[in-house]
């Protein structure tokens, strides 16, 4: 039993070489069919190669400084050794690299960047109506007036439905074909944005845009209390000195008004008396006014965040084409490969059928 099983085994190992002998053999004798096929296919590979456009590759990598995730870690881990967890403070949103990244690849981030104007050369644009010029959508639809007509807002609160359903088109596009953002090292703080366009000047100005929106808000977001604060005691700061301008105005018109009072006449002195009493008050309000005014500008400062930029675009942007030669050779070999594959089909049902009939 075990003899006829090896027997039957190295027959069947003999016919597959056999097979592919033959095989072998037979794309050998068909060498003209893949040579033309492998010719065919680099013409059409050189063909593509010349009229394709090339894409153009915008670039940025930045770091940003979040102070308050760097307190929140200290009093974390201080609180971890009594069981104790903090559930996030005033940072919020941007507590978490990922985070960040899911908010600058947000429609929010997107659309704000598409309504900012820009200039392309000699020419100022929104990046919006570049971007429809380039990617063939105001080509694709020249034939709907409304939208071939349609002027878009820098003012969001200005925008239509008609303009919102655009850019909510425009925001799904960029966010698959053209932008890309993350962090290709976890242990590392910096975030890569990279903008990849057939138009060289929007891919860039859509990079740096796109960042300097996201750096303002992040800034914005870090400082918004501080800077109440701050706007607040200036304008309390103007309010007590305008008050104390006019105590001391007062006290010079009634001054004037009795400038030898008669010391048997001690009424005479209580309007000076009451102004003076403002302005030592007032002046006293002004002191811890400006003071505190002075400290709250420095806390500010100190919350600001640091958007540090570690590398930007510059033209020329990096470019990426498929060359003339490697055209050709991807060409050639894809040309080739799908012609054997053909011819190998047609040989395996041939032998197939060959052995049917027989």
């Amino acid at each position: 039993m075990g003899q006829n099983q090896n027997y039957k085994d190295e027959i069947n190992i003999k016919q597959l070489i056999q097979g592919l002998s033959n095989w072998y053999a037979y794309l050998k004798i068909r060498w003209k069919s893949i040579a033309i096929g492998a010719t065919i296919f680099s013409l059409l590979g050189l063909t593509l190669s010349l009229i394709t456009k090339p894409l153009y590759i915008s670039d940025s990598s930045f770091v940003l400084e979040n102070n308050n995730k760097s307190k929140l870690g200290g009093y974390s881990n201080l609180a971890a050794q009594f069981g104790l967890n903090f559930p996030g403070n005033a940072g919020g949103l941007f507590l978490d690299d990922d985070n960040i990244i899911a908010f600058m690849q947000s429609r929010t981030m997107i659309a704000r960047t598409l309504r900012t104007p820009q200039k392309f050369g000699s020419k100022n644009q929104l990046i919006i109506d570049r971007y429809l010029d380039f990617s063939g959508l105001r080509e694709k639809w020249k034939a709907h007036p409304r939208i071939a007509g349609l002027k878009f807002h820098t003012d969001p609160t200005q925008s239509s439905i008609l303009e919102d359903s655009i850019i909510t088109i425009c925001y799904k596009e960029i966010l698959k074909e053209n932008l890309s953002v993350g962090k290709p090292d976890k242990d590392l703080s910096i975030i890569y944005l990279s903008t990849t366009a057939k138009d060289e000047l929007f891919a860039k100005a859509f990079t740096e845009q796109l960042l300097a929106n996201v750096t303002d808000f992040y800034i914005e977001m870090q400082t918004k209390k501080s800077l109440q604060n701050v706007l607040i005691l200036r304008q309390q700061v103007d309010s007590i000195r305008g008050l104390l301008n006019n105590a001391l105005t007062g006290v010079a018109v009634t001054s004037e008004e009795n400038p030898n009072p008669n010391p048997a006449y001690q009424r005479l002195k209580v309007p000076t008396q009451r102004r003076m009493v403002d302005v030592e008050m007032n002046k006293a309000i002004l002191e811890e006014l400006v003071k505190n005014l002075e400290l709250s500008e420095m806390a500010l400062r100190k919350e600001t965040p640091l958007v540090q930029v570690i590398d930007s675009p510059v033209l020329p942007l990096e470019k990426k084409k498929i060359g003339k030669l490697k055209g050709l050779v991807l060409g050639a070999l894809l040309g080739g490969f799908l012609v054997a594959i053909y011819i190998s089909l047609r040989y395996y049902f041939t032998n197939i059928l060959t052995e049917k009939k027989s």
